[in-house]
């Protein structure tokens, strides 16, 4: 894990240097950072582990770029600048977040391909559900009620 934080790292320094050497409009800015810097990084987050502070490592100098480019200040709330535009926030995706909800497709949608890895998840389900004894799916419950059956993994 501490590679591939290296690797992602690395790739957010060059853009962060494009972003602030150059002199486009805040539309262009915004657009090279949703079309080009995010997908870079949010590939390969289904298969990384990444803490929240990590997450913010990696996104945090290419915000700092991109935030005056949109005309707001770098020093901003990241409430504001990850809220959701119904609140005042910019919306903008937070790496942290991206990761989750990659993992939860990848969880959500896997099983259905019928092969190996899909055979473990189902396997892996079923092993946890015996641990937690109860009927209802252990997902649909709050995990501190079952956490000391469960081993941390």
């Amino acid at each position: 894990m501490q590679k591939a934080f290296e690797v992602l790292r690395k790739q957010s320094l060059p853009y962060t240097t494009c972003i602030q050497s150059s002199a486009i409009h805040k539309e262009a800015a915004l657009w090279s950072y949703f079309l080009y810097f995010l997908p870079k990084l949010t590939f390969p987050l289904m298969a990384m582990t990444f803490t929240e502070a990590q997450c913010n490592q990696i996104q945090s100098p290419a915000l700092n770029a991109l935030l005056p480019k949109l005309h707001i200040n770098r020093k901003t709330a990241r409430s504001i600048v990850h809220g959701p535009l119904l609140y005042g926030g910019l919306n903008l995706p937070h790496l942290y977040t991206s990761q989750g909800l990659h993992q939860l497709k990848f969880l959500l949608g896997h099983p259905r391909a019928q092969d190996k890895t899909s055979k473990l998840i189902i396997i892996g389900h079923g092993y946890v559900q015996l641990l937690v004894g109860m009927t209802e799916n252990f997902l649909n419950i709050d995990y501190s009620t079952y956490n000391h059956w469960v081993c941390p993994s």
